[in-house]
């Protein structure tokens, strides 16, 4: 039987202890922790945050709510962008439409002096006739307003002006009275204004000076500011439109009695009726005539 070769013997090694494990840590249990360490009470797949985990997780949040504000800052200046331009347009709106208005405002004010000017309006016409006769009626270097001051003054201390008798006649005769009525310029207008009422006239009217008599009457509540007579202001019913009041023809006519005989006649014709009847019809004709002085008067106040 073979043996097998033997080994030749090595030096023996000494005995050396079999080498320790590798010490690996056990995970700690959750309610356990080192001294001084804090820990959040919230888990994360059954472990535990640490402080340290806690303040990177903090850093992070405030990151994006500084991220968050800085967002709705934007979202705001751009909110505040678009309503600053759209103040600026409705301004931009406003400013057109005040334009516009102006624009309009003076056309209309434009129309409204070339109606005036329009030889179209009668009654702006026959003024404006009026206005120039009157201002041709006062001769340069004939009379001034000095002299017509002086004039009235001097009837005015002697008791004689206003004349409360006889206006026609004495207006008809007496040369200063005369260059009073004649007299126009912008000191002495000859406006027509209302008659004052007074205890012994309540109604304020008077019968016209020009057109009336004592038996057939036609009142008015108008008097001129300078002459201080009452006259009528209004055309009668059957002139024609455009006629020259009462009122003017007094300071126009150049032989006033002449003057009161056709506005008188006019007055006549005017209530379809004549002075003159039969001797049987004088009361009829009395109330006839206070009758349509009635109505003439009603229609006068009516107008004026």
């Amino acid at each position: 039987m073979s043996e097998s070769p033997t080994q030749p013997s090595s030096p023996s090694a000494p005995n050396l202890p079999p080498p320790l494990p590798l010490a690996v840590p056990a995970a700690r249990p959750a309610n356990e922790h080192d001294e001084g360490e804090e820990v959040s009470p919230v888990s994360n797949e059954g472990g535990t945050f640490r402080s340290s985990d806690i303040r990177e997780r903090g850093g992070i949040n405030d990151s994006h709510a500084i991220l968050g504000t800085l967002q709705q800052l934007v979202t705001g200046q751009e909110q505040q962008n678009q309503l600053i331009k759209t103040l600026q347009k409705n301004i931009l709106t406003a400013r057109t439409m005040i334009n516009e208005i102006i624009v309009t405002q003076n056309e209309l004010k434009d129309e409204l002096e070339a109606i005036k000017r329009s030889s179209s309006c009668e009654h702006c016409a026959r003024k404006e006739a009026v206005f120039q006769a009157r201002s041709n009626m006062t001769i340069v270097g004939q009379t001034t307003d000095e002299q017509i001051d002086a004039i009235l003054e001097n009837r005015k201390q002697r008791g004689l002006h206003p004349v409360k008798h006889g206006q026609l006649k004495a207006f008809a005769t007496q040369e200063d009275l005369r260059k009073v009525r004649k007299h126009f310029s912008d000191r002495h207008l000859h406006l027509a204004v209302k008659i004052p009422k007074s205890e012994n006239n309540k109604a304020g009217d008077r019968a016209c000076i020009l057109c009336s008599d004592s038996k057939v009457k036609r009142k008015t509540t108008w008097m001129c500011a300078t002459c201080h007579v009452p006259l009528c202001n209004k055309i009668l019913l059957n002139e024609e439109e455009g006629s020259k009041t009462h009122h003017d023809l007094w300071h126009m006519a150049n032989d006033l009695l002449a003057q009161h005989a056709i506005c008188h006649e006019q007055l006549i014709k005017s209530r379809g009726k004549k002075r003159e009847r039969p001797d049987g019809d004088n009361n009829c004709g009395d109330i006839q005539q206070e009758m349509d002085i009635t109505r003439e008067n009603e229609r006068d106040e009516e107008v004026n």
